[in-house]
């Protein structure tokens, strides 16, 4: 039976933090429809009214603050992901950093912070010589717009960062795109399939004896939970795979697990197509080395 990585399965943090984004939104929305009924607000009764007798003063002003308070959003957003993602990678691995800088959200939420900031300062420019027109009036609104959503992007983006880098969240997204990597492999590139899932089995076993060498027990199962998953999707996508996926390229032969065995040894191993078993199984012993003296838990889980 397939093992799970962890007893207690965990909503994706991604799935989780747009729940918490809409309930924002949805709650902002509300209470500032309520408090523009009750004040009877222009905008509301004639939007195009609204719209065209926008005051260029108050509109410049406004911007200019919305410009002050978002650049100290995303300051407060990297100074609190560059510390939490600095605080996991020395804890577990080092290559939770790259896992981190290669989830396109960070790229998203910040490029947003960025050009909402810059939106800001050149539409407070445009009032300046806007004279009533209706261009920088439009660009007031979709400045009010994207203020509004980055402030709102603010706290699930936080939450989002926080789940991303649990351990086991890691782990197992880790372990989804070294299956993905192999489920590729029948239709892109072998060599680049098979250094990805390299890179994806070394991953995981890097943030494994981590928390074997802090005393998280519980993570490194997880870790070693998640390399034997591998094998078993491994197991059920192999008749689709082409012959040339069970090849020894250079990115198998000159991997650190691979580069001290013998040609008869990795000429065995490609006639047996046992590549990546190889790989997975030379981890394990190498994890169940480092278990024997104090995390005997692990090392039971192993054999």
């Amino acid at each position: 039976m397939r093992p799970q990585i962890t007893r207690y399965p965990e909503k994706p943090p991604l799935k989780s933090a747009l729940l918490t984004f809409l309930s924002l939104a949805f709650t902002a929305l509300a209470l500032w429809l309520m408090t523009a009924g009750i004040g009877g607000a222009m905008i509301l009764q004639n939007p195009a009214a609204w719209f065209a007798g926008l005051d260029d003063n108050g509109a410049l002003d406004a911007v200019g603050n919305a410009a002050e308070v978002v650049a100290a959003v995303l300051a407060i957003a990297i100074t609190v992901v560059a510390i939490v993602v600095e605080l996991a990678a020395n804890r577990y691995s080092h290559l939770i950093t790259r896992l981190f800088m290669r989830e396109p959200v960070n790229t998203v939420v910040l490029g947003l912070f960025l050009v909402t900031t810059i939106l800001c300062v050149w539409a407070s420019v445009t009032f300046t010589q806007g004279d009533g027109a209706p261009a920088p009036h439009a660009g007031f609104l979709i400045t009010l717009i994207l203020v509004t959503l980055s402030l709102l992007c603010l706290l699930p983006y936080i939450f989002f960062v926080f789940t991303f880098l649990s351990p086991i969240s890691v782990i197992e997204r880790i372990c989804r795109n070294a299956v993905n990597a192999i489920d590729n492999g029948s239709v892109s590139k072998v060599e680049s399939a098979q250094r990805m899932v390299l890179a994806a089995v070394d991953e995981v076993q890097d943030v494994s004896r981590g928390a074997v060498e802090q005393g998280d027990r519980s993570i490194a199962m997880s870790g070693v939970n998640g390399l034997i998953s591998i094998i078993y999707d491994y197991a059920a996508l192999k008749s689709a795979l082409p012959e040339s996926w069970y090849g020894i390229t250079d990115a198998i032969s000159r991997d650190a697990d691979f580069i001290a065995l013998t040609s008869d040894a990795m000429a065995e191993v490609e006639a047996d197509r046992l590549w990546l078993e190889t790989k997975i199984f030379r981890q394990l012993n190498s994890l169940m080395s480092q278990c024997t003296g104090g995390a005997r838990d692990v090392a039971n889980l192993i054999g």
